[in-house]
Parts: C-alpha cells; structure tokens; sequence
C-alpha cells in the first residue's frame, strides 16, 4: 500500500511538466566557451530544436551585497514609520486622558532633551536620511545591472585566444554549420583538422596541462579568457522534452576528458546559490581539505568522549559537592538522575556531529543542499561504523 502510494505521488510529480524536471546543470565549462552566445549556440547546435533557453551563471556577488544592503535599508525604514505610527496614535490617544500622557511625557523626557541637544534626530529626520540612503542603493544597483548587461554583450562579441580550434569551440561558434538537401541534420566543417590540431596541442604541454613555452607568451587582451572573472563555470539548461534532458546528460560534451560536465539539476530551492561562484580546482582543494577534517574528527573523537565521561561520571559528580554524595545516599531518584547525566552529555555530543557534516559539506562548495545531506549522512556512516562499532563493540567485548 506504502508502495502504491509512493508510485501515485512520483507518477503526478513527473507528470506536472515542471521547467525544472527538463533542466539540465553544466559544469566546469571552458574558458573560451564561458560566455552566453558561445555556450547557447553549442547546445543548439548540438540538439536542434530542443533547446529552450541557456543560462549562464554570471559573477552577481557585488549586485547580491548591494541588494543585502537595501533589504537592510527597507527594514529599517519599516521599523522607523511603525515606532512613528506609535507615537503618533499615542498622543492621540493620551489627549483624553492626562494622567497618561503625564507619566508618557516622564518616560520619553530623555529622549526628548537628546533630540533637543542635537545627541538624537528625529524621526522624520532619520526616515528622510533613510529614504536618501535608500535612493543611492537603488541607483547603484541601477548602474550595476546595466554593466552586467553591457559586460555580457561585449563577451558574446569578443573571440578566443585559446581553443579556437578545438570541436567544443567549432560546434559553439555560428555559421559552422551547413544545410544540406539529403540530410537536414547539422554537419561540422573541418572535424578531422580540428582533432588533428587538438591532438598537437595536446604534445606542446606538459604533464601539468599548461603549454612548455608559456613563459614566451605576452598576455593578450580582448579575449574571453580575460574576462572569465565576470562569470562562472556553470549554467542552466532548459530543455524542451524529457528525452533531450535525458540524452544531453548521458552523452559527452567536451573533446577533453573531465570538461563540461551535465547532470540533473536540482530544484531552485535545493541550490546553494552562494556555492555557484566556487570553481572546479577550489572544489578539488575544498573537497580534499574537508575530507582531511571529516577524518581527523572521527579519529579523534574518542579523546573529547573519554574526557567527558570522566568529568560528568558519577563517582566524578558524587566527588564535586558533599552534598551531592549525601542527596546521592539519601535518595534513589536522585542517584539515578546523576547516573543519566553521563549518557546525556554523551549523546549530545554526538548530535553535533550532524550540523558539523552538513556545515562542512556547505563550506566544501557543493551546489545542492539534497547532496550536502548526502554526504553529511554518508560521512556519520563512517563515524559510526569507526566508533561505535569497531571502537565500543569490539574493543568491549575484548576488554
């Protein structure tokens, strides 16, 4: 019944059509490709007439601060015209009654004298500040915006330094493409001396992927590789039906092993929109930094256990006070109350294993908050399997 239940409630979520089901999220996408007619005539080209819309990720950490700063701004304004809306209504209100407003004139005598002496600004005063204040953020965010679209229109124009003769740069540039009358799909032009060209780039470069003559190269400008600070290295891809989402993310999109990476993407209120702007090597680093930690806190644990359990034993609790050993004689509740504080402390210890995980999963630069849980649940598997298995079970059935 559970079951059939289950197999309802899955069957009418994939049948609701929702955009986000035929969403598609790309990852570690080239540098000469990150730029939004770049990578949106890709996908097109790649799947005719299935592709809805492409998305780009672009770098929005200074328009987010500045829209931070108005919400705080609005906030304030609220909380200005509701003590002003008080104060009003109260004297009002008090004409009727003047004992009331005798004791309303005592209590606000100090505020009154600061505001008199110049020390406290009124509250028209203060909204008229805020309202100014207000207006300026609204004009940076103004101007912001419209360099973010004028940013974005220079890099759809602008040409690569690198890559340009790679097939992700051939399938992603226009007019690569010619319509024949026998067959109406899309064939690339110069595929076989694209790969012949990838091939000798790949011999003048190292073991470390970077070329062996770089040191001879002058850094050249007016290229996307020079700009890729203004976006990231992931966007969002709306398919038009289920079989393209699924086909896009089975297949392989990059000529180089481990570039342009596709999968499902998650729900927008499952992305942790702060973790978009963390790049492929900073996830490595991060990943590699938080195993380390995840690794260290299971092996150590034992050490902040054993010293818990011995400052809250109950011999150790009996030993503090010499009234607790008399309350601990006199009464069984009592003693049993001090015999459960041990296994309390320990057991909250544990629970903060779990927020610690997930914490440690946000700050590792995971995109989806689902994953993070994952991840955290996989990682106090090990923990326990460690700890209470290995280290409780098997070392107290020995000893």
């Amino acid at each position: 019944v559970e079951y059939n239940a289950y197999n309802n409630i899955r069957h009418r979520y994939l049948l609701s059509r929702e955009f986000h089901l035929r969403t598609v999220l790309v990852t570690n996408i080239p540098r000469h490709l990150r730029a939004p007619s770049k990578i949106t005539t890709y996908f097109k080209n790649v799947y005719p007439d299935a592709v809805k819309s492409v998305t780009i990720c672009q770098n929005l950490i200074h328009l987010e601060s500045l829209i931070a700063k108005r919400t705080r701004i609005l906030g304030v304004i609220e909380k200005e015209l509701l003590v002003l809306c008080r104060e009003e209504k109260r004297n009002l209100v008090m004409n009727l009654d003047t004992l009331t407003r005798a004791k309303y004139n005592v209590r606000t005598l100090s505020k009154r004298l600061a505001i008199f002496c110049g020390c406290y600004e009124a509250p028209q005063e203060r909204l008229a500040w805020l309202y100014g204040k207000l207006e300026e953020v609204n004009e940076s965010i103004s101007g912001e915006q419209a360099r973010r679209k004028k940013i974005m229109s220079i890099m759809d124009k602008l040409d690569t330094s690198q890559g340009g003769h790679d097939i992700d740069f051939t399938l992603a540039s226009k007019a690569t493409f010619t319509e024949n009358s026998d067959d109406a799909r899309p064939k690339p032009l110069h595929a076989k001396g694209a790969i012949k060209r990838y091939s000798k780039e790949l011999k003048a470069r190292n073991f470390l992927g970077r070329l062996r003559n770089q040191t001879d190269k002058k850094e050249k400008t007016g290229f996307i590789e020079n700009h890729i600070n203004e976006v990231t290295d992931k966007a969002f891809v709306i398919m038009r039906t289920f079989t393209a989402s699924t086909i896009a993310i089975q297949s392989m999109h990059s000529s180089k092993p481990g570039s342009m990476q596709v999968a499902t993407a998650p729900e927008p209120r499952d992305v942790l929109w702060s973790n978009v702007y963390v790049s492929k090597g900073a996830r490595k680093t991060r990943t590699l930094i938080a195993d380390l930690v995840c690794l260290f806190i299971i092996s150590f644990y034992i050490i902040p256990v054993t010293i818990i359990s011995l400052l809250v034993s109950e011999n150790a609790l009996v030993s503090y006070s010499p009234r607790i050993a008399q309350l601990d004689k006199a009464s069984a509740l009592f003693s049993s109350a001090i015999a459960l504080v041990q296994p309390l402390c320990l057991v909250g210890v544990q629970q903060l294993l779990p927020p610690l995980f997930i914490f440690i999963g946000k700050s590792e630069g995971i995109l989806s908050f689902s994953e993070v849980q994952m991840k955290a649940f996989s990682r106090y598997f090990m923990f326990q399997v460690l700890n209470i298995f290995l280290v409780t079970s098997i070392a107290g059935s020995i000893f």
